[in-house]
């Protein structure tokens, strides 16, 4: 079981719209969004013209931490609720914002949430279509798709408390 982060959840969403043997080649196109995000712009030189941009916009406690007993010993597992948010831009933005609307019918997206002893949330989703403005230069319309799920994180018993915290240079315990 992987927690959830910005790294496994790359790895996800490459398994998902690019479950192919080259997968490899289309990972560039699956970037975290972030404020200097360069929106592509359709080429003949690119083989795709697509690109996904996500972010983790929520992940929160959903119920109370239960134990759990595995193979290394006992853990406590804390089922949590993320809200993932993603943004295609280009050529088959459309067709790629649509296809996580039938995320529910796909044996292969619930297999792809077992990474995560995850399930996405059997509810409403919806596209919306926004325009990016790259730099005031041109822009571009994309859609935009937000999609809920459940999953399992691993709570260290264990854990340390905290001792101290630093503030302006003065350790405080």
């Amino acid at each position: 079981m992987l927690p959830l982060n910005s790294i496994n959840l790359r790895d996800f969403l490459g398994e998902v719209f690019f479950a192919t043997a080259d997968k490899e080649q289309y990972m560039r196109y699956i970037v975290p969004l972030q404020g200097n995000w360069w929106a592509p712009t359709e080429s003949d030189n690119e083989t795709i013209s697509t690109w996904i941009g996500y972010n983790i916009v929520t992940d929160e406690s959903y119920l109370r931490a239960r134990p759990f007993h595995n193979a290394t010993g006992d853990i406590l597992l804390q089922t949590c609720l993320a809200k993932v948010h993603l943004q295609f831009i280009g050529k088959d933005a459309e067709s790629l914002a649509h296809s996580v609307l039938f995320w529910d019918e796909r044996q292969d997206v619930a297999e792809a949430f077992y990474r995560f002893a995850g399930q996405l949330m059997y509810e409403k989703r919806r596209i919306i279509p926004t325009s990016y403005y790259q730099d005031g230069q041109n822009s571009t319309l994309v859609q935009n798709i937000d999609f809920r799920f459940l999953h399992a994180e691993v709570v260290d018993p264990k854990q340390t408390v905290l001792t101290g915290v630093e503030i302006g240079g003065e350790v405080i315990i």
